[in-house]
């Protein structure tokens, strides 16, 4: 084991909150890493270890096979689990539908529960005492201070990127729980999130009288109640960031100062929480960092800061980005015509010089986007491809934007999402659309094409809080989900077949997220963006999906 240099104040030390590009800065910082390359692969019947082996007690483990018809762990929850267990500090990467967040809510489970801890000054009787050679002149009698378990605190965070996700994780510990025979659930799982139906006041009470063993929410209201202070976090043992590159949104490592030095002076929620949760807290928690697009940066970025200690870094996609069920189709929708994106087209030179500052970039960032902190090489890559993937900006060049933007009244667009939907014969496919548009609009918009358009928000939601996970693709055909890009990300819908993308993706790790919503726990499923076919956009959607070395098909019914 490598020791890594201790701070023995809880002060944090007032560090760069960005990685800026300074690499004799960084040779001073302590960057010990481990890392785990774990690629799928066949297992004997010898090897295959159930959840009962990682760690997970019996009674939830035949919970699981009740509820949730689930037997055997899959393969990255089968690789998470144990150093949860032990309380390292672990940064995940795997792909989409992997069961990351499943693997992560069931290894929290397990964890012993909290205790606050109370200083008791005790008197000790003439037995207990020590002879002493010089006795005191003074008759008042010896006492020690000893530390004992008080009352049950909140053992671990999780934070999440939406509303929905907090739900959902919340709708997977009433399946597994509902027949222990709890009264009620506060005392294992609370979920704060911001909402007009919802009172701060109450939620804040509900913690004070009630502790959960986990806390579930999003990053601006955990924000919030660690920053009041009323809530106590001192004897914190975990704290979970999912998509973690979400939360934090980390400028790219060739982002312009501009933007690094808007992002030091607006941090965002999740950096604030964790924080005033590592100066609040007794000992460092434990940090548990997943995300299917996690790269150097990001790891960079807590190692940096100290927010963890020798962390243990799996990557379990075997050099792959998205999930090989999945095929890809891209429409090019045109005022007249719609078709399938050319596999090439042949520039101008006024094009050519137009576009050589984005061929120079992607050059520089294959070339330069070694893994700094993989000792050991990996076999799967000559460079990682999660380097780069939330460095590339879809919207980088706001000219460019401007011209390939479309409003929400768009017809042909909605059109061409009809004819698509009407010639798979879906049955539960999910619309992203972009964030700047008003979804309960759309969806009734969509309505008047004949679409059985849904808001996610409001619907599934409500269906998640009801029923078990597993039963959930029995009461939701017929169904198109709308949503934006960032609403869904890591939501779990099984029965989702299909994915329709509308516009433009924000950033290449968005399109990744976006079609991981289909194709769940080795499902097939099928992704197709719709892109308006103005100036540029070809060019620009076409440098991303060869960036995430996605093999684009064409669409059978279109020419």
């Amino acid at each position: 084991m490598v020791t890594i240099g201790m701070v023995k104040t809880r002060k944090l030390l007032p560090l760069p909150l960005i990685f800026r590009r300074n690499f004799q800065q960084l040779k001073s910082v302590p960057s010990v890493i481990e890392t785990v390359y774990a690629p799928p692969k066949k297992l004997n019947p010898a090897e295959e270890t159930g959840f009962v082996g990682l760690g997970i007690r019996p009674q939830i483990c035949d919970a699981l096979d009740q509820h949730f018809r689930i037997i055997t762990p899959t393969h990255c929850q089968r690789k998470i689990i144990p150093p949860i267990l032990e309380g390292r500090d672990v940064i995940i990467r795997d792909l989409t539908g992997s069961g990351k967040t499943f693997g992560i809510i069931l290894a929290l489970l397990n964890k012993p529960r909290a205790h606050t801890k109370i200083k008791v000054v005790e008197r000790i009787n003439q037995f207990q005492q020590r002879p002493s050679r010089f006795p005191s002149k003074s008759s008042s009698p010896q006492t020690r201070k000893i530390i004992r378990h008080g009352p049950p605190c909140i053992t671990s965070v999780v934070v999440l990127p939406s509303r929905e996700l907090a739900f959902q994780v919340e709708g997977w510990i009433r399946s597994l729980l509902q027949n222990v025979g709890f009264p009620s659930l506060k005392p294992i799982i609370q979920v704060v999130v911001r909402g007009q139906d919802i009172d701060p006041d109450e939620q804040i009470k509900d913690l004070l009288e009630n502790p959960p063993h986990l806390l579930v929410g999003t990053a601006t209201r955990i924000e919030e109640i660690v920053n009041e202070r009323k809530v106590d976090f001192k004897f914190l043992n975990t704290l979970v960031l999912d998509e973690a590159d979400h939360l934090l949104r980390l400028p790219g490592k060739h982002a312009p100062l501009r933007r690094i030095a808007n992002r030091d002076k607006h941090p965002k929620p999740a950096e604030l929480l964790t924080r005033e949760i590592m100066e609040q807290a007794s000992s460092k928690p434990q940090m548990i960092v997943a995300s299917a697009t996690v790269n150097y940066g990001l790891r960079h970025y807590f190692n940096f800061n100290r927010f963890v200690m020798n962390p243990l870094f799996i990557d379990v996609t075997g050099g792959t980005i998205t999930p090989p069920t999945i095929s890809h189709h891209c429409l090019m929708v045109g005022s007249t015509a719609i078709r399938n994106i050319s596999p090439k087209i042949e520039l101008t030179e006024e094009e050519k010089i137009a576009k050589s500052r984005e061929y120079y970039e992607l050059k520089k960032q294959r070339r330069y986007a070694g893994d700094r902190y993989n000792h050991n090489h990996n076999p799967c890559n000559d460079y990682d491809i999660h380097e780069n993937i939330n460095n590339y900006d879809c919207e980088g060049n706001n000219k460019l934007a401007d011209r390939i933007k479309f409003d929400d009244d768009d017809d042909r667009m909605l059109e061409s999402v009809t004819v698509a939907y009407e010639l798979e014969q879906i049955e539960t496919g999910i619309l992203f659309i972009p964030n700047r548009f008003n979804v309960p609009k759309l969806v009734t918009r969509l309505h008047k094409f004949g679409l059985p358009a849904k808001e996610l928000a409001s619907d599934v939601m409500q269906k998640i809080k009801e029923r078990p996970l597993h039963l959930f693709g029995n009461i939701t055909q017929n169904t198109l989900y709308v949503a934006t890009e960032f609403s869904a990300r890591g939501i779990d819908i099984p029965s989702i077949s299909h994915v329709f993308i509308l516009g433009m993706p924000s950033s290449a790790a968005c399109y990744l997220h976006m079609a991981g919503r289909t194709g769940r726990m080795g499902r097939v499923g099928k992704v197709i963006s719709f892109i308006r076919d103005l100036g540029g956009s070809e060019s620009k959607i076409r440098t991303m999906l060869k960036l995430l070395e996605i093999d684009v098909k064409p669409y059978e019914h279109v020419e």
